[in-house]
């Protein structure tokens, strides 16, 4: 999902769209694809530099002199280094830069930045950037003949840019309900690159972005998007590399990602910034990476507390349900407001209450729409990340 540098290199135009019964004979509703990696934290994306002494440099692209001459006298009337290029490859991507950049805050040092992406994997775009699969990635640019570097050099480059993602499958109405909330509770700030974006296909709401990626404010307005991937492949960007890899995406698949921007934002959520400590991060931390995200974006999670319909509830049970429901009605979760209500219970007396309180859900509170439909939208907030 990163944006390429602009560096004047010309591509073919894109191809004319499929249409949306041509695109459902690939894609579609009964699609499994990339169902086995829903619900896990991915790398998607990242870009990372190796020192220029430690490189090969193939491509004359790079550390080129370009040159601007007059056609009258011949006269060399200015120059100039080349230090990037991108290159395009069945929708795939890629670009390297070569640039001075800061060691320690005092020394600058040369270095080769490349950007890469799980599109590099073709098929096994969904597989997500991992230890098992950053061989194919290496092996990927090598082939491209820009520049060489070991393995273990590679391994070893620093990381900055890197885009983390959970995929997640869900109907359009319920993500209808989970956007209303996130931009309801969203903490509005009066800084640059800040606010909220959203997206619609036709009537779809397919996407929603809070604050811009080349935010660096990490603690305070970081980036987090979610989007409907299907509708991110028939996007022209996309498009291309999704056919020509055979790669069918279900309907209801959906993504959110959040970018770890640099070398103290990594540090911030628990991770090292070489590739090898960036691949070898744990569920847990980029999980709690997300978590830090959705605290700087989002007040708690409330809604407008609404009086309960009158039900043919007994006595006994009235005030129980009354208290589940207005808990559940400002914005916990049902099994939160169930968890308060048990307070300090333990052992048997807790168990048998779990079990009432569980009945008086089933028979009263489920039956009810909003309380049903705030199980759907909260269940997608847990997913995503939101659970305060």
């Amino acid at each position: 999902m990163n944006e390429l540098m602009d560096t004047g290199v010309e591509f073919p135009p894109s191809k004319k769209l499929p249409t949306k019964k041509e695109w459902d004979a690939v894609c579609g509703e009964h699609v499994t694809m990339g169902a086995d990696r829903v619900g896990v934290w991915l790398v998607d994306s990242l870009k990372i530099r190796i020192p220029i002494h430690k490189v090969t440099i193939y491509h004359s692209g790079l550390n080129g002199v370009v040159m601007r001459v007059s056609q009258t006298t011949g006269e060399v009337l200015d120059e100039k280094l080349e230090t990037s290029i991108r290159s395009e490859v069945d929708g795939v991507r890629t670009a390297f830069t070569v640039s001075k950049e800061s060691l320690d805050g005092k020394r600058t040092g040369t270095f080769l930045t490349i950007l890469i992406n799980a599109k590099m994997l073709g098929r096994g775009y969904f597989d997500g950037i991992t230890m098992e699969t950053i061989q194919t990635i290496y092996a990927y640019i090598m082939e491209l003949n820009v520049a060489s570097f070991t393995y273990e050099d590679f391994m070893d480059g620093e990381c900055v840019d890197v885009d983390v993602r959970k995929d997640f499958q869900c109907a359009d109405l319920p993500m209808g309900d989970v956007f209303t909330r996130l931009k309801k509770n969203y903490i509005h700030r009066d800084k640059m690159d800040t606010g909220v974006l959203t997206f619609r296909t036709g009537k779809r709401d397919t996407g929603i972005q809070f604050n811009k990626r080349t935010t660096t404010s990490f603690l305070t307005s970081p980036f987090m998007k979610i989007y409907n991937k299907y509708a991110d492949a028939m996007d022209s960007k996309h498009y291309e590399f999704f056919k020509h890899h055979g790669i069918t995406v279900p309907h209801d698949l959906w993504r959110v990602e959040y970018t770890i921007k640099n070398k103290k934002h990594l540090k911030h959520v628990g991770m090292g910034n070489r590739l090898r400590d960036v691949l070898s991060t744990p569920q847990d931390v980029l999980d709690g990476g997300m978590e830090q995200i959705t605290t700087a974006l989002f007040n708690p999670r409330q809604r407008t507390c609404e009086r309960l319909e009158s039900l043919d509830i007994p006595p006994r049970d009235k005030m129980m349900v009354n208290a589940l429901a207005t808990i559940a009605d400002c914005g916990k979760s049902i099994q939160d407001a169930k968890n308060q209500i048990l307070g300090g219970l333990t052992g048997y007396n807790r168990t048998k209450n779990s079990k009432y309180l569980n009945t008086l859900h089933e028979s009263y509170l489920r039956p009810i729409e909003r309380f049903n439909a705030y199980e759907q939208t909260d269940k997608i907030l847990d997913v995503i990340g939101y659970r305060f």
